[in-house]
């Protein structure tokens, strides 16, 4: 991870390694599938209509691993 500066806070960029990992993470806990699993169905669509606050959670973590 590199730091990066701000006014008060301390952020660090995830690696692609470390977003790939917490998208699996929460996949796995909310949905009770990996990434790659969940990235295949989003990709297919099944999710489409989806109004789980679940699918959503772990959808907005999908730019960490593509």
């Amino acid at each position: 991870m590199v730091p990066v500066a701000t006014t008060g806070v301390d952020v660090r960029e995830a690696s692609a390694k470390e977003g790939r990992a917490m998208l699996d993470r929460l996949a796995r806990d909310l949905l009770g599938m990996s990434a790659q699993d969940f990235i295949r169905a989003w990709d297919r669509g099944d999710f489409r209509d989806s109004e789980d606050p679940a699918v959503v959670r772990v959808a907005m973590l999908l730019p960490f691993a593509r």
